[in-house]
């Protein structure tokens, strides 16, 4: 008896059988009153404004003009607090995230030779069991309580 085929060949064979099937196909369009329809909603979405698009299909120049019209309307809004908008807090948020930032640098520029990989793997990897047990809590917790309501 002969050797039994090859099956990386018999796929081979059978993804150019089925390939060249439907290649043979005839090309299939679309019925005139959908592709009238699809027509008619392209080219009302391409006349919109500008301004009535998604952000990433402006122009990269008004993209910049907004990005930096943001940061400047919420610098001026940090900056000029209303007596009635307790804003404080949010200048105390800052503070503690550009102080953790430091102290980060600090930490980490000093210690980055003295802390061996290992370490910092098993840092890691401890973070993401710590992570997911939490989230994995929270998920039972919402179940029991859903089913029991």
């Amino acid at each position: 008896m002969g050797a039994a085929p090859d099956p990386g060949q018999r796929q081979a064979e059978l993804e150019r059988l089925v390939h060249g099937l439907c290649r043979a196909q005839p090309p299939r369009s679309a019925p005139p009153e959908l592709q009238a329809r699809v027509l008619a909603a392209v080219a009302a979405r391409e006349a919109r404004p500008v301004l009535r698009r998604s952000v990433p299909h402006w122009p990269p120049a008004l993209r910049i003009a907004f990005a930096l019209a943001a940061l400047l309307a919420a610098t001026v809004s940090l900056r000029l607090q209303p007596a009635g908008l307790p804003l404080g807090w949010l200048r105390d948020v800052a503070a503690c995230i550009g102080f953790a930032g430091a102290l980060g640098h600090l930490l980490v520029g000093s210690a980055a030779h003295a802390v061996p990989t290992a370490w910092l793997y098993a840092v890691g990897l401890q973070l993401t069991a710590l992570y997911a047990a939490l989230i994995g809590s929270a998920f039972l917790t919402f179940r029991t309580l859903r089913h029991r309501s």
